[in-house]
C-alpha cells in the first residue's frame, strides 16, 4: 500500500511538473538555448547535495556571508574571473529563502578546468556538474559552512543567463509589490503537496518567467525609478 501511494504521488509530480514545462515553452526557448525538453531531461539528470533546509525568513547576512565568500574565491581563482555576483531569493531582501547563498562566478574560457576546480576544492568546494540555471554552467556546493550552504555557478561570461538573472534580482529590489507577488507564488509552491526539487524548480520557474519580461524592459529602458 506504501508503494502504492508513493508510485501515484510521484505520477502526480511528473505530470503537474510536464503541464508546466508546457507553458514555459516560450520562456525556455527564447534566449534559443535548449528547447524545453531538453531543459527538463537536464533537470531530472542533477546532482544535488543532501541538504535538508527549509524556506526562512529573509536573513539580513546573506549579504555579508556572500561578500566574504567573494572575498575567499577571487585570490585563488585568478585573473580568469571577470565578474562574481549574488542572485536568487537571498539577494533580495526581503524574500524568504533556503539558506543556500547562490552567486555566480564569470569567467573567461572553460567553465571547468583542472586548476579551477582543484582551487575550489581548496576552499572547500565540491564539483556538482551541470546547474540547473544553464546547459554550459556548473556548480560547484560547499555544505560544511554552519547553517547555510553555498552553490557557486560558474560560466563563461557570454552565457545570457547572466544578464538574466541580475536585472530581475535588481527589479524585485527596486518593485516592492512585483517582490511580494514573486513571494507569494514561492510560498504557494512551498506549500503543495508531493513536492520534489524538480517540481519545485520548474513551478519556481514559471514565476520568473512571469517577472523576467518586465524586468528586461526596465533594464533596457535604463531601470526607471
Amino acid at each position: 500500500m506504501a508503494g502504492e501511494v508513493a508510485a501515484d504521488a510521484g505520477l502526480r509530480r511528473l505530470v503537474r511538473t510536464a503541464r508546466t514545462v508546457k507553458r514555459l515553452r516560450s520562456q525556455i526557448e527564447r534566449y534559443g538555448v535548449e528547447t524545453v525538453e531538453q531543459t527538463f531531461r537536464r533537470w531530472q539528470a542533477l546532482r544535488l547535495p543532501a541538504l535538508a533546509l527549509a524556506v526562512r525568513e529573509h536573513d539580513p547576512a546573506w549579504a555579508e556571508r556572500f561578500a566574504q565568500e567573494r572575498d575567499r574565491i577571487l585570490p585563488l581563482l585568478g585573473a580568469s574571473v571577470v565578474d562574481v555576483q549574488h542572485f536568487g531569493s537571498t539577494a533580495i531582501p526581503p524574500l524568504p529563502a533556503k539558506d543556500v547563498i547562490d552567486f555566480f562566478v564569470a569567467v573567461e574560457g572553460p567553465a571547468v578546468t583542472p586548476e579551477r576546480t582543484a582551487a575550489m576544492a581548496e576552499l572547500g568546494y565540491e564539483l556538482y556538474g551541470n546547474s540547473p540555471v544553464d546547459p554550459e554552467t556548473v556548480w560547484f556546493w560547499r555544505t560544511g559552512a554552519g547553517s547555510c550552504a553555498f552553490a557557486a555557478h560558474v560560466c563563461r561570461r557570454d552565457r545570457p543567463w547572466l544578464a538574466t538573472v541580475v536585472n530581475f534580482r535588481d527589479y524585485l529590489r527596486t518593485h516592492p509589490q512585483e517582490r511580494r507577488r514573486y513571494e507569494e507564488g514561492k510560498r504557494r509552491l512551498a506549500a503543495q503537496e508531493d513536492q520534489d526539487f524538480l517540481s519545485y524548480s520548474v513551478g519556481k520557474m514559471a514565476l520568473f518567467s512571469e517577472l523576467n519580461e518586465k524586468a528586461d524592459a526596465w533594464h533596457a529602458a535604463g531601470r526607471p525609478a
